[in-house]
C-alpha cells in the first residue's frame, strides 16, 4: 500500500507524471555524451544517456541500456535518476520487476524531495 500511494504523489513532487515528458537540455554529440558517461563521477551525463535510450532519441529505444544508466547516476544520487531507476523496477522495463527494490529507490527520492525528508531520515 505504501508503494502504490508513493506512485501516486510522487510526481506531484516531480513536477512530470512520466519519465517520457522529461527532456533534457544538453546538446552534446552521442559520442561525446558516451564518453562523459563512462566516467564514473558523471552523472549527469550518464542520466541524459539513460534518458536517450529510454525515449529513443536519437537511438534504438533500449530498456537494457535505459536502466543500466539510470542505476549508475542513481547510485552517484542522481535524484531524477533514482526516480527513473525505481519505476523501472515497479514496471520491470530493462530487467526483472521487482517492487521492494522499486520502493527503496522511489523512498529515497521522497526522502530528498520533501522539505521534510531530512527529519524523517534521523
Amino acid at each position: 500500500m505504501r508503494l502504490l500511494l508513493v506512485f501516486i504523489f510522487l510526481p506531484l513532487l516531480m513536477g512530470a507524471s512520466d519519465i517520457r515528458a522529461q527532456v533534457s537540455e544538453r546538446n552534446l554529440p552521442f559520442q561525446r555524451l558516451i564518453e562523459l558517461a563512462e566516467q564514473e563521477q558523471e552523472a549527469e551525463a550518464q542520466y541524459i544517456l539513460g534518458l536517450k535510450y529510454y525515449n529513443g532519441d536519437s537511438v534504438p529505444q533500449d530498456f537494457v541500456k535505459a536502466r543500466k544508466w539510470f542505476e549508475k547516476s542513481a547510485h552517484q544520487g542522481h535524484v531524477d535518476a533514482q526516480y527513473n531507476f525505481g519505476v523501472m523496477y515497479h514496471e520491470g522495463q530493462g530487467g526483472p520487476q521487482d517492487n521492494d527494490k522499486a520502493q527503496e529507490w522511489i523512498e529515497k527520492v521522497v526522502l530528498q524531495r520533501l522539505p521534510w525528508g531530512d527529519l524523517a531520515s534521523d
